[in-house]
């Protein structure tokens, strides 16, 4: 992961949300110095890559969601994984604004 995500999960412990990662090494790929709070958590290169999804869209950072201005948690419905080793996941809103959704 980069350093803006890894202090985003650090910010989610914080807030008790828990360390995302458990006791799995967790590699950071910056040049910036950063707190380690664990002993599993790598600052440097890696040779082998692993993606991580977690179901909230985070409301700050780089902006992959046009005037997103709150983190909006996610609930997974249905995974797909196709020969090509593409994953197909796809996501309903959980919660926005603290509050459950109401399904229409």
């Amino acid at each position: 992961m980069g350093s803006r995500t890894y202090e985003t999960a650090l910010s989610f412990e914080a807030k008790g949300f828990g360390w995302s990662y458990g006791d799995k090494p967790t590699f950071v790929l910056t040049s910036r110095d950063l707190p380690r709070t664990r002993d599993t958590v790598i600052f440097g290169l890696a040779d082998k890559v692993s993606y991580s999804i977690l179901p909230i869209l985070i409301g700050d950072g780089i902006s992959s969601f046009y005037k997103l201005d709150r983190d909006v948690l996610l609930h997974l419905t249905e995974v797909k994984a196709y020969k090509s080793g593409i994953v197909g996941l796809r996501y309903e809103v959980r919660v926005c604004r603290g509050e459950p959704r109401n399904a229409t």
